[in-house]
């Protein structure tokens, strides 16, 4: 399932869909989007009216928002044309649906897609969950990741193997409040504990100097301790996505049967619309 369905189209006007679907940047992450597809044509016969078809398709590789339109001219015998050569567009935009972060069962990829598009969403995910889309994205960047037992791990919600025989412990805080220089103590100990040679600390909020202050200590005594905040996490997050849709399995897209709304009926409200040539 994915984490996009349609708008509701009774509640949008058509010159609203019409600008939404000129947007080149992501309305909800503000990644540049992708021209997925290029012009394809389709003819077809309807009333024998002939009519040639060409699909846009624009995505988000980071969060997967979609916008389509399809681009549809040739001759109309109706009360916009009157019988004349018309062009007319169709469009249509996905919308975020609801996702339970609470349920452990929820696919990562859902998880870590849905937090790109809606970031203020991670203080509602479970924090199992959490420690499993850190470990993912760790995983992505090259380190082998696992995760340790929910219950009596000590202190170290994550162990990376690095390169030349490094093994770090990684904890996971779901925190609103600032992290005090006690909680890096604390988790010195545990990578002391569980003898690891370094240590990540990431936290969904951000760090008090004297936390900073403790992390330099024990890198000056050869535990290297990094902070990561939440800006530091949704970066690593952003650059581990990966391709939200290609052209192999654009069949199972969640945009291929999009509902259309008309947004464009005659040359007069064409509006400096790109024709595919």
């Amino acid at each position: 399932m994915s984490i996009w369905t349609y708008r509701d189209y009774a509640a949008y006007s058509s010159r609203a869909m019409g600008e939404l679907v000129k947007v080149r940047r992501c309305i909800y992450c503000e990644s540049e989007l992708e021209y997925l597809l290029i012009t394809q044509r389709e003819y077809l016969a309807a009333d024998a009216v002939t009519q040639e078809m060409a699909r846009h398709v624009h995505v988000c590789n980071v969060c997967g928002w979609w916008t389509v339109n399809n681009v549809v001219f040739g001759n109309y015998d109706d009360q916009y044309s009157r019988g004349g050569f018309s062009r007319r567009m169709h469009g249509s935009a996905g919308s975020l649906r609801q996702l339970d972060l609470a349920d452990i069962d929820t696919p990562l990829r859902e998880i870590r897609s849905y937090l790109m598009a809606k970031s203020s969403a991670i203080d509602r995910i479970h924090p199992r969950l959490l420690e499993e889309t850190v470990a993912a994205v760790f995983s992505d960047l090259g380190f082998r990741s696992r995760v340790t037992a929910y219950s009596n791990d000590g202190g170290i919600d994550v162990i990376l193997d690095g390169p030349s025989d490094t093994t770090i412990g990684v904890q996971v805080k779901r925190w609103k409040d600032r992290i005090r220089a006690e909680q890096i103590r604390a988790f010195t100990g545990a990578l002391l504990v569980n003898k690891l040679t370094a240590g990540i600390f990431v936290t969904t909020s951000s760090y008090q100097p004297g936390a900073e202050k403790t992390s330099k200590l024990a890198a000056e005594c050869g535990l290297p301790i990094v902070l990561m905040d939440a800006s530091r996490f949704y970066a690593a997050l952003r650059i581990t996505q990966r391709r939200a849709y290609s052209d192999d399995d654009v069949i199972r897209a969640p945009f291929k049967d999009a509902p259309m709304m008309l947004i464009s009926y005659s040359n007069e409200e064409w509006n400096g619309w790109e024709v595919p040539e």
